[in-house]
């Protein structure tokens, strides 16, 4: 069996050429395996278990589950490999820097993001910004101004755990029904779900409750942020 090698600005690709087209959960193996990752670091990624990984590989079609087309995007950039490879399979070949590659902290893709605390989370959800942890966290993106949020506190159960990071994407379009962290001109912030912003009035839901809105005007917001994903440090 022939080796088809691709290369990237940080490091060569090498897949192994087949006779048959494989399936998505044999591509995200066969790449993770390649690149010397473990379910257990591909899961933080995404603040996931390693079992929640596992499923994504699995041989098993009846218990197997499928990574969104977000986390697969995530999964290309950390393993290295395009995402039309892992989502189409086919030729090694185009596996290449013009689509997606991954980068070391020296590079642009993966950044070492400064990790905030919160103060006073009130049962509304709004806290203030605390000190910083003396270090960061890797995580894969091209976004500069990066940051995540450690949240010590079950307020956001089920959709994140007490101890987790939420991942802060400052340059990215806030898209509506994805979360978004919220800062008021007071300095207070939150993490909700952003619905739209219309005629100088900004519309929210709770992220656990799609029924508890929050409307806010223009001159009640400072910004609005992006959210990636929500993170497992350790």
């Amino acid at each position: 069996m022939n080796a088809s090698t691709a290369y990237s600005a940080n490091r060569k690709v090498y897949l192994q050429s087949a006779p048959m087209k494989k399936e998505l959960w044999e591509r995200i193996r066969e790449a993770r395996k390649i690149a010397g990752i473990s379910q257990s670091d591909l899961a933080a990624h995404f603040g996931l278990s390693r079992v929640a990984v596992g499923l994504w590989e699995t041989a098993n079609a009846k218990d197997r589950t499928t990574p969104s087309t977000e986390q697969l995007r995530t999964v290309a950039k950390v393993l290295g490999v395009t995402l039309t490879w892992l989502i189409e399979g086919g030729d090694p070949s185009r596996v290449s820097l013009s689509d997606a590659t991954i980068r070391d902290d020296r590079r642009t893709g993966v950044r070492r993001v400064r990790i905030e605390g919160t103060v006073g989370m009130d049962e509304n959800g709004f806290w203030e910004t605390g000190s910083s942890e003396s270090e960061g966290t890797p995580y894969p993106t091209d976004d500069p101004d990066a940051y995540a949020i450690r949240v010590m506190n079950q307020r956001f159960q089920p959709v994140m755990a007490s101890g987790q990071c939420i991942l802060v994407s400052p340059r990215a379009e806030v898209k509506p029904g994805r979360p978004a962290v919220v800062t008021l001109t007071d300095g207070r912030r939150t993490l909700r779900t952003f619905l739209s912003h219309d005629r100088g009035v900004w519309n929210f839901t709770s992220v656990t409750d799609g029924n508890l809105y929050l409307d806010l005007s223009d001159d009640e917001v400072s910004k609005v942020e992006r959210v990636m994903a929500y993170l497992w440090t350790d």
